[in-house]
């Protein structure tokens, strides 16, 4: 019964940083998204963490995680009534955000960035800095989706954006076109896959 337990406390926390893991913090997404409730998604991403894991060791950096996730709690939680966060991967955290509007939350993840790369997360003995990068996705009452639209959308607007700037967009925004791309990407490849088939055969 105690395994039972644990590892179906394992399945739903983060160990690190006590958030929901990945996999169910992206059901949860997942079920608000495709529902006609609002929200938004902030997803925040430490942009030097490859140069951190060649500088810190393996302890220092799960003090990181405990320390980032639970500064980002405190400021979440003063700021927005219900949300709820999870660790994404090593160096993303996520926050889905209910009862906000997108100007609010836009202000406050800006603010965020500035004060949390001006902070000291004294992890070693030089002085620990962080630099971020911020996702913000907006999604309206009327507006439907996927939690896989949504993941694939934050991976592409981390790839434009550089160092201390926040991606802004809406669901609304390019869901179409993603969907309709992935559609033609599909075809592609199954008339791809035809092809070479077609030329075995021969």
């Amino acid at each position: 019964f105690y395994l039972g337990t644990r590892l179906k406390n394992l399945a739903i926390r983060d160990p690190f940083t006590g958030f929901y893991s990945a996999r169910y913090f992206t059901l949860k997404l997942h079920e608000k998204v495709e529902s006609h409730e609002a929200l938004s998604f902030v997803a925040l991403r430490v942009a030097n963490y490859d140069r951190l894991a060649l500088k810190l060791d393996f302890e220092q950096i799960k003090q990181l995680s405990r320390v980032l996730s639970e500064y980002l709690r405190s400021e979440i939680r003063t700021h927005f009534r219900r949300s709820d966060f999870s660790r994404l991967s090593n160096e993303t955290l996520a926050i889905m955000i209910e009862g906000s509007t997108k100007e609010v939350t836009e202000s406050f993840v800006g603010q965020l960035i500035r004060k949390a790369e001006a902070h000291d997360w004294k992890i070693d003995s030089e002085g620990t800095k962080i630099s971020f990068k911020a996702f913000l996705l907006r999604k309206t009452k009327a507006q439907t989706g996927g939690s896989d639209e949504l993941m694939h959308r934050m991976e592409s607007g981390f790839g434009i954006i550089k160092e201390g700037e926040v991606f802004v967009g809406d669901l609304g925004n390019g869901a179409k076109e993603e969907k309709q791309r992935r559609n033609t990407d599909i075809l592609d490849f199954i008339a791809y896959d035809w092809e070479e088939k077609s030329k075995d055969l021969e």
